[in-house]
């Protein structure tokens, strides 16, 4: 009989630990020790580890640790900042994945990169697990320190065997990586250069060499060669400004001697003199000599003899830099 106390209390736990909790029993629930907020928390004398408390000013569990009172589980990229421990995949399934402001701000989505010496950008997989296209934010390893890269040449595993098609460099200037493979031979290199053309459908291709649309004739002008110039021996006697000649004619200067079209702008696009190289590709030896042209397109030269029949060719042509 001294045992049956015994035997009936474990079957009364025994009945209360399997027992369900009803819709109408929130006093059978456990709660935990509540605090106003985190400075009542801090507050607490001599906790143990592992003790566990309810904030009621942010509605979150905290626990001490070694290291003070911590958010049980509350870390979100919502309200705190941490690095990942391992790779990690978003499924989409059908859904979208919206980045909403109302301000305006060109830092809604920001990519940021911590060594100036690594580009960061955005790689696109396919189904296959490869890389068709990446957009990057250059460096100086990849020649556009600061500009915007977008390799889309080829569909390989490793996003960085892929070839840069397109650079918008950080100097407002645009790369086209696929044009212009054939070097040619100007102003003393070996650089390629295009002249590129946009199709009916919207497609880039090379029409020509663009270094014969930089090249033109300037106008021409008359220049007096009736009389030998006084000394021939001190070069340059004689002068005359080429580039203002073209710019005179270029911006109808002259309403007396130009016309234009009806409908047709007042004058033609020019040129600033800097913008331009000047060439004398040819003069007549026996009516010139000492024949010099300078970088702001003014020409000086001698007149050594008049010409047979009153009639002598200079060949200038002016190069866009």
């Amino acid at each position: 009989m001294k045992k049956l106390p015994l035997y009936i209390l474990f079957i009364v736990l025994m009945n209360a630990t399997y027992s369900q909790i009803g819709p109408n029993d929130a006093n059978a629930l456990i709660g935990l020790p509540n605090a106003t907020d985190l400075t009542e928390i801090n507050a607490i004398l001599t906790p143990q580890i592992g003790s566990v408390v309810y904030n009621l000013a942010d509605d979150q569990i905290y626990r001490f640790t070694s290291s003070g009172w911590q958010v049980v589980s509350g870390e979100n990229i919502y309200n705190t900042d941490g690095a990942l421990s391992g790779e990690r995949t978003v499924d989409m399934a059908a859904n979208q994945l919206n980045f909403d402001t109302s301000v305006d701000s060109r830092t809604t989505l920001t990519l940021r990169r911590t060594n100036n010496a690594n580009s960061v950008g955005i790689a696109f997989r396919n189904s296959g697990n490869a890389y068709p296209a990446t957009i990057v934010m250059g460096s100086g390893s990849s020649g556009n320190s600061n500009g915007l890269d977008f390799y889309t040449g080829g569909n390989d595993g490793n996003a960085g065997n892929l070839t840069k098609t397109l650079a918008l460099q950080n100097d407002n200037q645009i790369e086209l990586s696929e044009y212009g493979e054939t070097p040619i031979n100007f102003e003393g290199t070996s650089t390629a250069v295009k002249l590129l053309g946009v199709e009916a459908d919207g497609g880039v291709v090379e029409v020509n060499t663009v270094s014969s649309s930089r090249i033109f004739y300037p106008p021409s002008i008359a220049i007096d060669a009736s009389t030998v110039s006084a000394n021939p021996a001190a070069p340059g006697d004689e002068s005359v400004n080429l580039y203002q000649q073209y710019l005179d004619q270029f911006t109808l200067a002259n309403a007396a001697t130009s016309a234009s079209s009806a409908g047709a702008p007042g004058t033609l696009p020019t040129y600033l003199a800097t913008e331009l190289y000047y060439y004398v590709t040819f003069f007549d030896p026996a009516v010139f000599a000492n024949v010099a042209i300078d970088a702001n397109g003014v020409m000086t030269y001698d007149i050594i003899g008049t010409p047979l029949d009153f009639n002598s060719l200079i060949n200038v042509v002016f190069v866009v830099r």
